[in-house]
């Protein structure tokens, strides 16, 4: 059966699904076999810092089929044009025993760069800051539709993690190598740890992350027609959507490095994957390539934080709501 999409829309599912698989990736990416027990320990421990600063930063970069593109329209050959490089920042600065945190988020799509600022006073007082605008929009709980139908995947995650970690044996993994590193802190003594699957691991991992994708059908139906607006969306067409998606992906490099401190915390850290992208019979693919880099690395840990608050004017402090019905004027 030759699935037929719109080249825009298949764009945008291509992009949205493989980066749902890198996020897979990035969260089950600390579980691994018997001998990476030392980065284990350090990665829980790690996740269970409550107080100090990270940053995430991923950046994706596409390239398309031409002789694809050659039969597009202007416009779509345009938006395609501004998909080739694609970029997110997280920085923030937290404490989350007293339910606070300052975080910048930067994102380049399409060619335009985002700044956007979310302020967390305490656990019921959080706050968006849009470039251009002076208000400050109030989030709850309540504030969409989109909040009130969030979907789960931490059952995904745990089954995909499951499967990463039967997949990881003793030779994938280079552990030992000491280390110094410049960040936020400064010069820190580290020590060095490499993952390296093999090209018929990440095959097999294919293969099982696809039968989980199918397996949680119902969830990921709600959450890809919300997300991608495809009002047709059904059990028969998702499968055939995610069997030829997923046949056409294939994972041609990927490699973590992480670096632990002596203090047993992962201080910095970077995923790289490469991902190839085949037209078949079944489904035609706009991409050829992607890779995605992923960093992270945290400092003033478990260090006391000063957030400061003060500029949230209470005077400028909107309910977002008014920001989702157009009604807001700078």
């Amino acid at each position: 059966m030759q699935i037929n999409i719109k080249i825009s829309q298949l764009n945008l599912k291509l992009i949205g699904l493989s980066l749902f698989l890198i996020v897979a990736t990035l969260v089950t990416g600390c579980a691994g076999g018997e001998s990476y027990k030392d980065y284990i320990h350090a990665a829980d421990k790690t996740d269970e810092i409550k107080k100090g600063a990270q940053k995430i930063q991923i950046d994706v970069v596409n390239t398309f089929d031409l002789e694809i593109l050659e039969n597009a329209m202007e416009a779509e050959r345009k938006l395609f044009s501004t998909l080739e490089q694609v970029e997110l920042s997280i920085t923030s600065y937290f404490d989350y025993e007293l339910n606070q945190s300052l975080n910048s988020i930067y994102y380049l799509y399409q060619g335009l760069g985002t700044d956007i600022k979310i302020y967390q006073k305490s656990q019921d007082e959080i706050y968006l800051k849009l470039p251009f605008d002076g208000n400050y929009y109030e989030i709850n709980e309540n504030s969409s539709e989109v909040a009130s139908e969030q979907v789960d995947f931490k059952s995904l995650f745990l089954k995909v993690g499951s499967d990463w970690n039967n997949m990881l044996e003793a030779e994938n993994i280079f552990i030992g190598e000491k280390s110094i590193i410049t960040s936020e802190a400064g010069d820190i003594k580290t020590t060095k740890f490499t993952v390296k699957p093999t090209s018929t691991q990440l095959n097999d991992f294919m293969l099982l992350l696809k039968d989980n994708i199918l397996s949680d059908s119902d969830m990921l139906i709600k959450y890809l027609g919300k997300f991608m607006g495809e009002d047709t969306l059904d059990q028969s067409n998702y499968e055939a959507f995610v069997n030829a998606l997923l046949d056409s992906m294939t994972i041609t490099r990927f490699e973590e490095i992480a670096f632990v401190d002596i203090d047993g915390y992962v201080v910095d850290e970077q995923i790289e994957i490469e991902i190839e992208y085949n037209t078949s019979n079944q489904f035609t693919s706009v991409l050829k390539n992607q890779k995605i880099v992923i960093k992270s690395s945290h400092w003033d840990i478990e260090k006391n934080q000063d957030l400061d608050f003060s500029e949230l004017n209470q005077d400028k402090i909107i309910p977002i709501e008014q920001l989702e019905k157009g009604s807001v004027t700078p």
